[in-house]
């Protein structure tokens, strides 16, 4: 699949779980064009070509960057260093939503060191189903956005400025209106 649906796709995902986080959104964005790194003419490629050469030399493309052992390795590192729960989360679905959108891309080698390919489709790169998964994730991405301005508007997190709470769960605002809060 394209760079933009690798990064719109879990981007979409993300927002659902995550209540439209945008720390979370963009961090699965970012995961989801992680694995590309293996590939110096990628996006991620193209901003660290000194490790994504070295890394195509050793390994090859969709190889160990592509792999399932990866995603959970990546996961157990963040969670030994303690990056908060939701963080690794976060970078766990970008990662795995890009391995399973290239499986359905041509392949995998999702079971690495396994040299089995693992292929869930043959759709081409700016295809129909690429373009599919991108509008996909994009209002799947809106929905979410749209809900979590909805609930916030509803809700705000502070109703009166200026003004204090009294002991019965009263506002008092600040030109001395008493409301009552919900």
């Amino acid at each position: 699949m394209s760079g933009r649906t690798h990064a719109i796709v879990p981007a979409g995902l993300a927002s659902l779980l995550f209540n439209a986080d945008p720390l979370l959104t963009l961090t699965a964005a970012l995961a989801g064009l992680a694995p590309d790194i293996d590939e110096p003419y990628s996006v991620m490629g193209q901003r660290f070509w000194f490790l994504s050469w070295w890394i195509k030399y050793l390994w090859g493309h969709r190889t160990i960057s592509h792999s399932l052992l990866m995603v959970v390795m990546i996961g157990v590192a963040g969670l030994v260093v303690m990056i908060p729960l939701p963080v690794v989360c976060a970078i766990c679905l970008g990662w795995g939503s890009h391995v399973l959108l290239d499986a359905a891309s041509g392949g995998v080698m999702f079971w690495w060191p396994s040299k089995e390919r693992w292929v869930l489709g043959r759709f081409p790169v700016y295809g129909v189903m690429d373009r599919a998964l991108l509008v996909g994730g994009f209002l799947l991405f809106l929905v979410s956005f749209w809900i979590r301005v909805e609930h916030e508007v509803k809700t705000p997190i502070m109703p009166y400025v200026m003004g204090s709470a009294t002991e019965s769960g009263e506002w008092v605002s600040g030109d001395g209106r008493t409301m009552r809060r919900g």
